[in-house]
C-alpha cells in the first residue's frame, strides 16, 4: 500500500474510533475490568507534623482469574518504567508557597533481543490472588501546609517493551497495558 493508502487507512480508523467513542483508555479500562485487577493504597497514619515523612504503600492486584504478565519493575513509573506513581492533592487549608517534582526515565537504546527473550526476562506472570507493590514516601522537598488532603496511586503497564511482547501474550495469559487508579484517602497535616 502506498503512503496515501495508508493515510486514508489511518483516517478511517480514527474516525470509527472517535464515531464508535472507543479510545485507548477505554480498551484498557475494560481490559482491567475483564481481568479484575485493582489497585490500593494505604498509609500507616492519616495524621501528621509538617516535617514528618508521610509514607504509603502501593499493591497491584489481580482478583481476576486469569493470569496477566507485567513488567518487573514495580517502583516509581515515569519514563519507559512500569510501576507506581502517588497523587496528592490539597483539599483544604492554605496553599503553599512552592512545590518539587520527581522523575523515572528510561535510556532509548535498539533493543536487539527478540520478543520471547524480553518476556521472559523483564516481566513477570502475576497469577491470580496474586499480588506486587512496594513502600514509598512523599520526596522530601513537598512543601505540605497544615490542612488536608487526598492521596491517590495508579500502576502504569508502560514499559518501554511493553509493545513489543503484546503479541506475544494469548487468550489466558496477556500483557497488561494502561494504568489502574486507586480510590483516594484522607490525610491531614497538624
Amino acid at each position: 500500500m502506498n503512503q496515501a493508502g495508508t493515510t486514508v487507512l489511518q483516517t478511517v480508523l480514527i474516525a470509527t474510533l472517535i464515531a464508535t467513542g472507543v479510545s485507548q483508555d477505554a480498551a484498557s479500562k475494560a481490559q482491567h475490568e475483564d481481568l479484575n485487577l485493582k489497585v490500593e493504597i494505604t498509609m500507616q497514619s492519616h495524621d501528621f507534623a509538617p516535617s514528618d515523612k508521610i509514607g504509603f504503600r502501593a499493591i497491584l492486584i489481580n482478583e481476576g482469574k486469569k493470569a496477566v504478565y507485567i513488567a518487573k519493575s514495580w517502583e516509581y513509573s515515569g519514563g519507559g518504567i512500569a510501576g507506581f506513581h502517588a497523587n496528592v492533592k490539597q483539599l483544604s487549608g492554605k496553599p503553599p508557597n512552592g512545590g518539587c517534582s520527581v522523575a523515572g526515565d528510561r535510556g532509548f537504546f535498539n533493543e536487539s533481543r527478540p520478543a520471547a527473550q524480553i518476556l521472559r526476562e523483564d516481566f513477570v506472570l502475576l497469577a491470580p490472588n496474586a499480588f506486587v507493590g512496594f513502600d514509598g514516601a512523599l520526596p522530601d522537598c513537598s512543601p505540605m501546609s497544615p490542612g488536608t488532603y487526598e492521596i491517590t496511586a495508579k500502576y502504569s503497564a508502560s514499559d518501554w517493551n511493553t509493545p513489543q511482547v503484546i503479541p506475544l501474550g494469548g487468550d489466558e495469559e496477556i500483557v497488561l497495558t494502561g494504568t489502574i487508579r486507586s480510590g483516594p484517602i484522607v490525610f491531614r497535616i497538624r
